[in-house]
């Protein structure tokens, strides 16, 4: 799978120290300041090549919690894709994170996410369609979180500023839907969706809402760290999270 190697942990005093594959490339934060904004081509290829990495490490029960761009590493020597910073990964068995804390990041964690802690499958959907948003428009989905709440969700076309009519577009607006039982339910509906000859989904009908003036890029993304111990909770959620996805070494891999 597109995921990087766990090559080792261990334990020193009451921390949990791992040691990846170390990914030589770009995040695509820095692609889209180096090349400027996403078309919809290669928004659907991130999407095509990507899915099927969600899909694996949901099979194996595990939420990545923070997908967002810096999170997303294009390799050098062949331009693959890799999801990478599996620190705050959560097994769905709650076993890892206290309950009360939550991990994520603002503007790319949805509602169930920062109200609760809660996140299911769907969740880590969210976070990949405000990626997608950010790529598409250069426009940070936390500045919007900040300013608008999740309302931003139900008229992002605003942001765009080439015409966007394509069938992908019906895909952003059901991966973005606040409400998370209206959401994508797991990555298999949205390949589904995004591979079909022409694709009708079910999603809310955008809502009215004013539009905002120049928006800027923001320079800062503030991770969520809320609660005791973070440190050793996403630490361990890492160690148990990836030796679980490499314990099927014979199972299919995007």
């Amino acid at each position: 799978p597109q995921i990087p190697t766990l090559l080792a942990y261990f334990q020193d005093s009451g921390y949990l120290y791992l040691a990846q594959q170390f990914i030589e490339g770009e995040d695509l934060l820095k692609q889209l300041a180096r090349q400027g904004q996403f078309s919809e081509v290669q928004i659907q290829q991130l999407l095509l090549e990507l899915l099927p990495v969600l899909q694996f490490i949901h099979d194996r029960e595990v939420i990545h919690r923070d997908i967002k761009p810096e999170n997303i590493m294009r390799q050098a020597k062949d331009g693959r894709i890799f999801l990478i910073d599996f620190g705050v990964s959560k097994l769905i068995s709650q076993t890892i994170v206290k309950t009360g804390s939550i991990l994520g990041s603002y503007g790319y964690s949805p509602l169930e996410q920062l109200q609760q802690g809660n996140v299911v499958y769907a969740s880590d959907l969210y976070a990949l369609g405000a990626t997608c948003f950010h790529l598409l428009s250069g426009v940070h989905p936390q500045q919007l979180w900040a300013e608008r709440g999740y309302s931003w969700v139900n008229d992002w076309r605003q942001y765009i500023s080439k015409p966007f009519t394509s069938p992908l577009s019906s895909v952003l607006d059901k991966l973005l839907c606040k409400d998370v039982q209206n959401r994508y339910q797991s990555a298999k509906e949205v390949l589904k969706d995004l591979q079909a000859p022409t694709t009708v989904i079910n999603s809310p009908s955008p809502l009215p809402s004013a539009s905002i003036g120049n928006q800027k890029q923001s320079k800062k993304k503030p991770a969520i760290l809320i609660g005791t111990g973070v440190a050793v909770v996403a630490a361990i959620g890492l160690a148990i999270g990836i030796p679980r996805i490499l314990a099927h070494p014979h199972a299919t891999t995007p």
